[in-house]
């Protein structure tokens, strides 16, 4: 997990940041995340980084977005069924 954080990702899940028991999975997701994103774009997001080393908001909100949807749907999901 380089670009995201867990406190990012539990912001965005709008989950309590005193609730720990899902850390070590949504930490997984974010390692997940930022791999698909990654894929999707065809390239590595290294490229894409600023001087600063960030990414732009918009690939960090696709991460984010993987995120959530990966935590909602925790089985698979079968689309235009």
């Amino acid at each position: 997990m380089k670009y995201l954080t867990l406190t990012m990702a539990k912001a965005h899940l709008l989950v309590d940041a005193s609730i720990t028991e899902d850390d070590t999975y949504i930490t997984q997701l974010c390692d997940v995340a930022e791999a698909a994103v990654e894929v999707d774009l065809d390239r590595p997001l290294v490229t894409l980084e600023d001087a600063d080393g960030n990414l732009p908001a918009p690939i960090i909100q696709a991460m984010l977005l993987t995120v959530g949807n990966l935590y909602a749907n925790r089985e698979p999901v079968a689309m235009g069924v």
